[in-house]
């Protein structure tokens, strides 16, 4: 079975690949697992790194009230 997927795959600890893949965007993770073969393609430099990515810490928010105008 073979798979492609365009956008961001990110994980806690570890990523398995284990059949033919392709992926265009990071790939974010400890630790990646190849099995049969994976194909990567360019993806741009990143210059904002989300809250949710591991290893960037959390930033506190405070959530007003709701305006309706």
């Amino acid at each position: 079975m073979s798979a492609a997927y365009q956008g961001a795959v990110t994980a806690a600890n570890r990523i398995d690949v284990t059949s033919q893949s392709s992926f265009q965007g990071p790939l974010v993770e400890r630790s990646l697992t190849l099995g049969q073969a994976l194909t990567t393609y360019p993806f741009g430099t990143l210059s904002y790194v989300p809250t949710a990515t591991p290893g960037n810490p959390v930033k506190s928010v405070t959530v007003g009230s709701p305006s309706f105008g």
